[in-house]
């Protein structure tokens, strides 16, 4: 899903797919040591998130598309 949002043609979407990742690489690295700690808790409502506005982009943009075709 990161790698499709990170191809997206929506622009919006490409940023909220590189902030999530870039958070997930600094978790990863031990870089959030220094930054902040994300507990389990908030890592999850991260991808929760990531993935409703994804899929609330996608049914609007296939909204979009269905009534242009009308």
């Amino acid at each position: 899903m990161i790698r499709e949002g990170l191809y997206d043609l929506d622009s919006y979407c490409r940023k909220v797919s590189m902030a999530v990742l870039k958070q997930n690489l600094k978790c990863l690295g031990g870089d959030a040591v220094k930054e902040k700690v994300v507990d389990k808790e908030e890592f999850e409502t991260l991808w929760t998130t990531f993935f409703d506005l994804y899929d609330t982009l996608e049914s609007f943009g296939s909204h979009l598309t269905k009534v242009s075709i009308k």
